[in-house]
């Protein structure tokens, strides 16, 4: 897409700066801990990273793409610079859009990566035990809106700019009524169980719940790392300008209890009881379509009702923790 036939996007609500911290104080882990977000600054060696020293540093390394066909291949890491480097020409064999390639955890994980784990200071917050995953996007060519959406790894994310600009726009789960959030009988057992297909606009008469959005706002540039909280809602617009982005994910031992978080520990103990997460899609098949449909409205009714989050004794449930799980234990053995 071109800069000149691009429209950037408004969430059409008004916005709330995200604050800025120091990452590796007390009150940073204290927003994660809570789920609050954040903008830090920081001085990593990353941020010396651009395709020249990627090169220099792992360019003879292999990554897994997947071309549109559905063949997977095997290309060094200068090849894959050189189809971003050229990304008009290189999408229209590769599903490169977007999608990261140079992964720090199994089960992509190559150790010949290993070398740049050095010019990473991660906070004590992240350890080796709670750690999901560490990857390095890269993109080129022209505008991209990632549209609005909650991850389904049920995991916090440090996101660093390293190269670019991007602009931000976080939505807490407990707005996902108005932010699109959806599930029917046929999308229930997919993983993870709610979406973002409504852009945020507006309140007028048909829409007057968009009043209650809340929008928090941030531009990052190099050297800007941003703390995306478990379930929140992140909307990411790359500006027209090479991007270079380090991702890193880890899960909280306890959730706080929001209408997607709800939603997770009900399917959680669904698909338990359907005997286990690789059975239960099957297994929720082959019940009555009454069954299933009356599965869906319960899920539903957690999150457009919010019947836990606002309930008649609020006192209940505040500071209330959930314990989420991982949806890489649908994936069949």
């Amino acid at each position: 897409m071109s800069a000149e036939k691009f429209v950037f996007p408004d969430p059409g609500v008004p916005t709330t700066p995200i604050e800025r911290v120091d990452l590796y104080s007390e009150k940073a882990a204290s927003y994660v801990a809570r789920c609050i977000p954040f903008v830090a600054k920081v001085d990593w060696p990353a941020l010396g990273w651009t395709p020249e020293t990627l090169r220099k540093k792992i360019g003879n390394a292999t990554v897994k793409l997947l071309k549109h066909s559905g063949e997977g291949v095997t290309v060094s890491v200068n090849e894959y610079i050189d189809l971003i480097d050229n990304m008009r020409s290189g999408t229209g064999e590769y599903a490169i859009h977007g999608a990261p390639v140079i992964r720090f955890r199994p089960p992509d994980r190559n150790p010949e990566f290993n070398v740049l784990l050095d010019d990473l200071r991660l906070p004590s917050f992240v350890t080796p035990q709670n750690l999901h995953s560490m990857a390095v996007w890269m993109r080129n060519s022209g505008w991209r809106d990632n549209g609005s959406h909650a991850e389904a790894n049920v995991a916090s994310n440090l996101n660093l700019q390293i190269a670019g600009k991007k602009h931000v726009w976080l939505f807490p789960p407990d707005d996902s009524p108005y932010v699109g959030a959806a599930t029917t009988r046929e999308n229930l057992m997919t993983p993870p169980y709610f979406s973002a297909q409504q852009t945020v606009y507006k309140a007028d008469d048909a829409h007057p719940e968009f009043e209650n959005v809340h929008c928090y706002e941030t531009v990052l540039e190099p050297g800007d790392m941003i703390h995306v909280p478990t379930l929140w809602y992140h909307w990411f617009v790359h500006y027209d300008a090479y991007q270079i982005n380090f991702n890193c994910w880890w899960q909280l031992e306890e959730l706080p209890l929001s209408t997607l978080s709800a939603e997770w520990a009900f399917m959680k103990a669904l698909c338990l009881s359907l005997g286990g997460f690789a059975e239960a899609p099957a297994r929720f098949a082959a019940l009555p379509v009454e069954t299933q449909d009356l599965l869906a409205q319960i899920s539903r009714t957690l999150v457009t009702e919010k019947r836990c989050t606002l309930a008649k004794t609020p006192e209940l449930y505040e500071g209330a923790k959930l314990t989420p799980f991982n949806p890489a234990l649908f994936k069949k053995s």
